[in-house]
């Protein structure tokens, strides 16, 4: 059991992350490739204030979208994507 001061490992996009590592090995074998999406910051309308210096939707969703359409015997695993102005990764 986790508790407090246990770090990263207790935060649930860890978690998120760690389930489709599982289901990237799992599904493999039936054909189904799985990829982790890691944006930075989008300047969506889900901000209380607007972000300009962060990716418009349209730039953070055109990489996910491409993913989809990698050829056949290749699987993209992790996609990460950062606006420029973006420094604390």
């Amino acid at each position: 059991m986790r508790g407090p001061g246990d770090g990263a490992a207790g935060h649930p996009g860890v978690r998120l992350r760690d389930l489709t590592k599982v289901l990237t090995k799992e599904l493999r074998a039936s054909g189904v490739k799985v990829t982790s999406v890691y944006p930075g910051g989008v300047d969506t309308e889900c901000r209380p204030n607007t972000r300009p210096d962060y990716l418009r939707p349209e730039s953070a969703g055109k990489p996910s979208v491409d993913t989809l359409f990698a050829p056949e015997d290749m699987v993209v695993h992790d996609l990460v994507f950062w606006p420029m102005s973006e420094t604390n990764f």
